[in-house]
């Protein structure tokens, strides 16, 4: 196996990976063989989860304020288990025209679901696991291994996390954590947020996420981060329709190893080190005056705000509203301290490259709306932006966004402060701001496309972004909409 330290692995995942990592869906020199999954069929026990919820339960506005509501307080804890899995990892709609045509949860930037939810009880001596079956809203029981992991878990019910690197890999190669990675953080982000918004407490510590190793099955999984849901008991399942249903699976493709060289020691890399830290929220946040506050939560949830659309964005350019840059900024930090601020995300560096003009100048802009490219004109700014798309053949549209946000770190820095932790958790970091950025564009009737798939150092070398960039979000006013059918 080839060995890399974690400063060779984030010099390969930025600045080499379109030439030096094997990557098939990158790679459009030659056609690559991209393995389809191997299907199944089993029979599986399925306790079923009620579909009959709120669609409204709380104004981004209420939310941000913290404010108690008749409506979530008058749930029972198997309806806000629903609701979080609705929510976090069900497919909420059917685009039969798109190419991809099921989107799964708002979390997906990338029209995939490369993680799996475990619900683990624990009490005494009793320990009992239930996977979340997206396809049919359900729980099904999980066998558990003897683990002294398990054994040593905190009582009460949790929340886990296991990333499956198998099913992106055959995509996206040696770069297959990545993306898996920054979609957990995503899912990280929209868990708190969902859990605070159903009013779960949240005052009794996470089982530590890294010691449950036998939740992962195989090589190529991981359990990244871990939930409290102390109101949750078990017997709450036991009430649940229960019935036998044939289940359709996807299955790891032998030889990963083998087909991809680096793979492997981009898994000893991102398994190293404690998990996320996870913060207490921040309680009662100052909401930002204007048109986002007066959403409702869920519907920003259930807004289809990442993705790929098949006929691309609108050829008519809307004109922004006054002082959206600022309303933006406010909001988005707001949603990042009402769901608690981790250590590792304050190391990340927020730039708002402003593309609109309008009644705010383009150029590159910090969270506190300080700009910081005053000694370059528009259009040199506007080049430079350009120059970001990695293939002349990208039907990304710079001309026709508003806004594109960075989330950069300085990896010496972040090794130095988090350890060998630091590579996995500052992805992750990344991902959980990607998401609140993406709530807060749905807000402002946006759409917005997390992307790792640029030319990055021709940004860092350009524009004062304060690191490597991890990820991007592309928001903008101007696209068309896919036929869209809700489910269920």
């Amino acid at each position: 196996m080839q060995k890399l330290t974690p400063l060779d692995a984030w010099v390969l995942s930025t600045y080499q990976r379109l030439e030096s990592l094997d990557v098939p869906v990158f790679d459009l020199t030659t056609t690559r063989d991209i393995r389809p999954l191997p299907r199944t069929v089993s029979s599986g026990t399925l306790y079923s989860l009620p579909t009959a919820l709120p669609r409204q339960l709380k104004t981004l506005g209420a939310y941000l304020q913290d404010e108690q509501g008749s409506l979530d307080e008058a749930l029972s804890a198997v309806q806000k288990l629903s609701l979080l899995f609705r929510y976090l990892a069900s497919p909420l709609r059917f685009e039969p025209y798109n190419e991809s045509p099921v989107h799964k949860a708002v979390p997906s930037a990338r029209c995939m679901y490369p993680l799996q939810f475990v619900l683990l009880f624990k009490q005494a001596e009793r320990i009992q696991a239930y996977s979340y079956q997206p396809d049919f809203h359900a729980l099904q029981p999980m066998a558990l291994p003897a683990s002294p992991d398990l054994a040593s878990a905190p009582d009460g019910a949790s929340l886990l996390c296991v990333a499956q690197i198998w099913k992106t890999a055959e995509k996206y190669g040696e770069f297959a954590h990545f993306p898996v990675v920054l979609e957990a953080g995503h899912a990280y982000s929209q868990s708190l947020h969902l859990r605070g918004l159903l009013g779960w407490d949240t005052s009794r510590s996470p089982i530590a996420a890294e010691s449950m190793h036998c939740l992962a099955k195989g090589q190529w999984e991981m359990v990244l981060f871990s939930l409290s849901l102390d109101e949750l008991q078990e017997q709450h399942l036991q009430a649940l329709p229960c019935a036998t249903a044939q289940l359709a699976r996807v299955g790891e493709n032998p030889g990963l190893s083998e087909r991809f060289a680096r793979l492997p020691a981009f898994n000893t890399l991102f398994k190293q080190g404690r998990r996320l830290t996870t913060e207490q929220p921040g309680g009662r946040i100052q909401s930002p005056a204007g048109k986002p506050t007066d959403k409702d939560f869920l519907q920003l949830c259930r807004a289809r705000h990442s993705g790929n659309d098949r006929s691309g964005l609108a050829p008519v350019l809307a004109r922004v509203p006054a002082r959206t840059l600022t309303t933006v900024q406010t909001t988005f930090d707001a949603l990042r301290h009402r769901r608690g601020i981790g250590e590792e995300e304050t190391h990340l560096k927020v730039s708002f490259a402003w593309l609109a003009g309008g009644d705010v100048k383009v150029g590159l802009y910090d969270l506190q709306g300080r700009w910081l490219t005053p000694q370059m004109d528009e259009a040199e700014f506007i080049r430079h932006v350009r120059r970001i798309l990695p293939y002349k053949l990208m039907r990304f549209n710079t001309s026709a966004m508003s806004l594109i946000v960075f989330f950069s770190t300085d990896p010496v820095q972040a090794l130095e402060r988090f350890g060998e932790a630091a590579f996995r958790n500052m992805h992750m970091a990344a991902g959980a701001a990607a998401q609140d950025m993406s709530l807060t564009a749905a807000a402002m009737g946006m759409f917005s496309r997390p992307v790792r798939m640029m030319r990055e150092e021709r940004i860092e070398q350009a524009l004062p972004v304060g690191g490597q960039v991890l990820y991007q979000v592309l928001c903008g006013f101007n696209r068309r909409s896919n036929l869209t059918f809700e489910v269920l």
